[in-house]
């Protein structure tokens, strides 16, 4: 009963901008790009604390972390149990170059949790970064202060912007633009994974050549 009650403001379309949350930051965790989406979806929860919808906003923010953990805590334990064995395969998955990982590799050996806090702001270094530290065996505190503080920087920003600029925008945003929303939401994801795959299967055919 106390369920219902706490969800009950959401409705069908911010329901859908919620799983196109989790699915682009779950898909992020793993190097496959969702370009906006879940940034977008960060400024849209603030802009529902602003306008009343907390429920909203914390479903949307709450989705958002939530894929965060599962889909790299699963990377993580993956390639730390692995170990170098999958190396090549999560290589060619990522579309990482051997000087990637090699320079990955010695910034995380024996560097604290502010390298891999670091290292989740840099460009396309976010599932690299994970992948690196299962395989170095870092310590599962030490992954989960960096990445979890980066989160919540990161998380924060989005949905501050959202919190600033929420009144401003109040009389543009409303039920009726919820469907463009959403149509380029998941027209990001399905963009950022048919890129991923093209590039892949380049790389692949590259391979094969030489």
């Amino acid at each position: 009963m106390q369920t219902n009650i706490v969800f009950a403001g959401i409705g069908e379309a911010d329901g859908a901008i919620i799983l196109a949350t989790f699915i682009a930051q779950a898909l992020k965790e793993w190097g496959i790009p969702s370009p906006g989406v879940t940034q977008g979806a960060l400024i849209y929860a603030g802009f529902k604390m602003v306008t009343g919808s907390v429920d909203v906003a914390l479903a949307i923010i709450g989705a958002a972390i939530l894929a965060f953990l599962l889909s790299s805590m699963t990377l993580y334990t993956v390639s730390r149990k692995a170990g170098h064995h999958l190396t090549g395969r999560v290589q060619k998955l990522l579309r990482l170059k051997p000087k990637t990982i090699t320079a990955v590799q010695d910034r995380l050996i024996g560097s604290s949790w502010w390298v891999i806090l670091g290292g989740r702001f840099v460009p396309a270094m976010m599932a690299p970064m994970t992948f690196m530290a299962g395989v170095c065996k870092i310590p599962v505190r030490r992954f989960y202060l960096g990445t979890g503080l980066a989160m919540v920087i990161w998380a924060g920003f989005f949905t501050g912007m959202g919190l600033i600029f929420g009144e401003a925008a109040a009389d543009l945003i409303n039920v009726s633009i919820l469907p463009i929303i959403l149509i380029l939401m998941f027209s990001s994801i399905l963009v950022g994974g048919i890129i991923w795959l093209i590039r892949r299967r380049r790389s692949e055919v590259l391979d094969d050549v030489f």
